[in-house]
């Protein structure tokens, strides 16, 4: 079995009926080639076995990986800072995909 990306997500984030994905990584070598949009569609399956509508996710402003999301149906939300300590901050989107 060869691992190709990873995910994180939690249904109902916050008490509302949505799923945040909170992490997704995908190799390098296989980006561009469909594993993200696999991840992510199960991910929305699931969401919608669990009656949420929406999917939500953060994504650093500066990622080319904006356009991905943007592509597959994202829109961009909001947008946040967060200081994650010793002079670091994430400059991010909010994203969210409604679900059907």
């Amino acid at each position: 079995m060869n691992i190709l990306g990873y995910i994180s997500y939690e249904f109902n984030y916050k008490g509302k009926s949505w799923t945040k994905i909170h992490k997704i990584y995908v190799l390098t070598t296989t980006q561009g080639k469909g594993v993200g949009r696999i991840l992510i569609d199960k991910v929305a399956e699931m969401a919608r076995e669990n009656n949420n509508t929406e999917l939500s996710l953060n994504v650093n402003r500066f990622n080319r990986a904006v356009g991905f999301y943007k592509k597959i149906g994202f829109e961009i939300m909001g947008s946040e800072d967060i200081d994650i300590g010793n002079g670091f901050l994430m400059e991010d989107y909010i994203l969210n995909k409604q679900l059907a």
